[in-house]
């Protein structure tokens, strides 16, 4: 997403809020070209076609990779969604955790999204695990009044109401440990136990 009137570019990563975000932001948001309305671009997307942003405040979405994957595999392949075809579509979750062409779609380093070179260009973060409060810090930091996000209609869409979000229904001991071990890199840098 990106805000020529604001100023900002938020980096928003599958199952991070980013349909939230955009949904209440939208006022605030380009949309004359057709690349600023792509979602889940990553930064080095942005400098290529924006080259004069360098004044710009950038944010990234994150969300603990537990979560992340057990949303994504709520939203996609328990609900049936249309987006979902092929024999994975089908896949417990105990099949999608250790299906590394799954954990694979989840962009296992989200660290590439907000890189260039290896280098970490986004340094601050909206994190789904502190929603409200994040957001209220960046509308801040980008000079937006600060307003609460619309969350209940955003579960529903999420979920279709046929899939508990709760880690501990879903994760095994054994499963807790392959997404610890995948994503070792980005619960480091953000803290996550």
């Amino acid at each position: 997403m990106i805000s020529h009137k604001k100023k900002f570019i938020l980096i928003t990563p599958p199952r991070t809020a980013s349909n939230t975000i955009r949904y209440a932001l939208e006022e605030y948001l380009d949309t004359s070209s057709e690349y600023a309305n792509i979602n889940h671009a990553p930064i080095e997307s942005y400098l290529v076609n924006f080259p004069n942003i360098s004044d710009y405040k950038i944010y990234g979405t994150a969300r603990d990779p537990w979560s992340r994957l057990l949303s994504y595999w709520c939203r996609f392949i328990k609900n049936e969604d249309s987006e979902c075809d092929g024999p994975s579509c089908t896949m417990s979750f105990y099949e999608f955790i250790t299906d590394n062409r799954s954990i694979d779609k989840m962009n296992r380093d989200i660290f590439n999204m907000f890189s260039v070179d290896n280098e970490l260009i986004v340094s601050k973060y909206i994190n789904f695990n502190n929603l409200q409060d994040d957001f209220n810090s960046f509308c801040e930091d980008v000079d937006i009044v600060p307003f609460k996000l619309p969350l209940d209609s955003e579960v529903a869409f999420i979920t279709g109401g046929k899939c508990s979000l709760k880690k501990n229904e879903y994760y095994s001991k054994e499963l807790y440990e392959i997404v610890k071990k995948e994503y070792k890199n980005e619960i480091e840098y953000f803290k996550y136990v």
